[in-house]
């Protein structure tokens, strides 16, 4: 019985390494996979950080000519004091600065 026992605790020990070794491959080929991943990602660029600024820019612009252009008045959806249609102004005063 005690031979038997021996014989258990080796195979379980030898199922444990077998575990770590294969949790230590996997780990190991994660790693490789996130460096590769992180290589091929691009890295942002300055104009990148213009992007967005630009494109609201030229909108605004765009609102500009368009309400000088036609004959539009877009400044009635500017913000009006003491008035519930100025509360729509908040929303688009910006575009109209």
């Amino acid at each position: 019985m005690g031979r038997e026992l021996e014989k258990r605790r080796e195979r379980k020990e030898e199922r444990e390494e077998r575990k770590e070794e294969r949790i230590s491959r996997e780990g190991k080929k994660k790693n490789i996979l996130l460096n590769k991943k992180m290589k091929t990602q691009k890295r942002p660029t300055i104009l990148s950080a213009f992007e967005y600024p630009l494109i609201i820019l030229v909108l605004m612009w765009v609102v500009f000519l368009v309400d000088y252009l036609f004959p539009i008045r877009l400044s009635q959806y500017g913000i009006l004091p003491r008035d519930k249609s100025g509360l729509l102004g908040i929303l688009f005063s910006p575009l109209l600065h």
